[in-house]
């Protein structure tokens, strides 16, 4: 009697379709985590930016000519490599320094879809997960 020992390609092409259908799941979802991931991390840097304005005006009693590289770091996350940013800061202030919103604005993060965060000195908080507009008090809208 002849003992062959091995696998069979049809054997081996079944565990290679077994494969390729647990990937299709598992990465989509994989990915999905990754994003939520940078989001929070966004977000967190965007609470440690609005902090970092508070002492800026703690020191100076304005909000006034504070800027994003300056008062706070201008990407996120903070210890990126350049081009490796998933987030790009920015600060807009008033002329009567009063004032002031941060957004950030995903850069490669989800592809061709722009996510966009804002956070205000009076602690308002906007996401808009498809989309470069927000609207504080947005059903949905807050993180």
């Amino acid at each position: 009697m002849k003992h062959t020992h091995g696998f069979t390609l049809m054997e081996l092409m079944i565990v290679v379709g077994i494969i390729a259908i647990g990937a299709a799941f598992a990465i989509p979802a994989y990915q999905g985590y990754i994003q939520r991931a940078e989001r929070s991390a966004a977000q967190a840097d965007l609470v440690a930016a609005t902090a970092a304005m508070e002492r800026y005006k703690a020191q100076r009693f304005t909000y006034a000519n504070a800027a994003a590289g300056t008062t706070f770091p201008a990407i996120s996350p903070t210890n990126a490599a350049p081009g490796d940013q998933k987030y790009d800061l920015t600060l807009t202030v008033p002329a009567d320094g009063t004032s002031y919103e941060i957004t950030a604005t995903s850069t490669a993060l989800f592809g061709s879809t722009t996510e966009t965060m804002l956070i205000n000195n009076q602690n308002q908080r906007c996401l808009n997960k498809s989309g470069t507009t927000c609207t504080y008090g947005a059903a949905g809208s807050n993180w």
